[in-house]
């Protein structure tokens, strides 16, 4: 039968493995968040894209309408 101090040894080593493994895991997590906050810029940065294009899209919608009702119109 073991004694409480080979318990605690093989309760120790048991441990510093589990943190080995947690510090392992964390190097691969790291640079994958980091490659995910790059990857949400990128789409946040399609969508303002894609809304300036809407925007304009509108404005020249606008231009045409008011264009119509004043041939004048210049902008």
């Amino acid at each position: 039968m073991e004694t409480v101090t080979e318990k605690e040894e093989t309760m120790l080593e048991k441990l510093a493995d589990i943190e080995s493994r947690i510090q392992r895991i964390e190097e691969l997590v790291n640079p994958l968040v980091s490659n995910l906050r790059t990857i949400a810029k990128m789409v946040n940065f399609i969508a303002l894209k894609n809304d300036i294009r809407d925007i304009r899209l509108s404005m020249n919608q606008l231009k045409a309408g008011i264009r119509q009702i004043y041939p004048r119109f210049t902008c």
